[in-house]
């Protein structure tokens, strides 16, 4: 064991081994719930398996959030709202370390979900400290319990600038969306001309990253990161150095 987390109740705890996945223990990052209804007796209730397969580092519960710093995968933000049911899954992320995915140990260090406010900070080993505000319609639970929707926001349309930037080889782009829509996220040159596109096709209201991994052969300089809507657009300037 690694380390671990309580819920706020005290009935289940979290755990991670940080290095099963290196041992062929598991093929994806894997995260194990106990029940400790008898503390005598506690017993494996649940074994979450994420969609990657990196290691995992740091997690700490606030309210139904399980925030896990997970190296390489940077922050995951789970949805333990129906843990009665066994259900867990992913509903935010925040890839602190694009450059890379698998095993390693790069990226995300931990994470403190405490903040009143609902700020996140994100320590990363080699980017530094990110300050990060959900912009998901999630349940942020204060400290006296109560239960606040967070604002939904219908005509945002918002692509943040790219992190890192200046780039070599890949950096990362956010998009947020007050509303489910259509979009394309496509990356030009000085010209106009398309380098590549990382998106096309519908997107649900929220926030949504891509990596953008420079091709082969494409030479230094500075692109333009177009997003396009069904109402609204939204451009960012890049540069690649080599």
């Amino acid at each position: 064991m690694h380390q671990g987390w309580l819920t706020e109740d005290h009935r289940y705890f979290f755990q991670d081994d940080e290095l099963d996945e290196a041992y062929g223990a598991t093929a994806r990052t894997r995260t194990l719930v106990w029940d400790l209804e008898d503390l005598d007796d506690p017993r494996l209730y649940l074994v979450y398996h994420a969609r990657t397969d990196v290691y995992d580092h740091n997690q700490y519960v606030r309210g139904d959030r399980l925030y896990q710093a997970n190296y390489r995968a940077g922050l995951r933000i789970l949805d333990l709202g129906d843990l009665a049911s066994k259900a867990v899954s992913e509903v935010g992320f925040f890839d602190t370390y694009p450059a890379a995915d698998g095993p390693g140990f790069d990226g995300a260090w931990s994470v403190y979900p405490f903040f009143e406010s609902g700020t996140i900070l994100v320590s990363d080993m080699d980017a530094g400290l990110f300050v990060l505000e959900p912009t998901h319609a999630a349940r942020l639970v204060a400290r006296d319990s109560a239960v606040h929707e967070a604002p939904e926001v219908p005509g945002a349309f918002e692509l943040a600038a790219a992190y890192p930037n200046p780039f070599n080889p890949a950096t990362r782009l956010t998009l947020t969306l007050g509303t489910a829509q259509r979009v394309t996220l496509a990356v030009y040159d000085a010209l106009g001309r398309e380098v590549a596109r990382l998106h096309d096709g519908p997107l649900a209201a929220g926030t949504h990253a891509f990596v953008f991994e420079a091709p082969a052969g494409l030479p230094s300089g500075s692109y333009v990161v177009r997003a396009t809507g069904s109402e609204a657009a939204s451009t960012r300037t890049i540069t690649l150095l080599k």
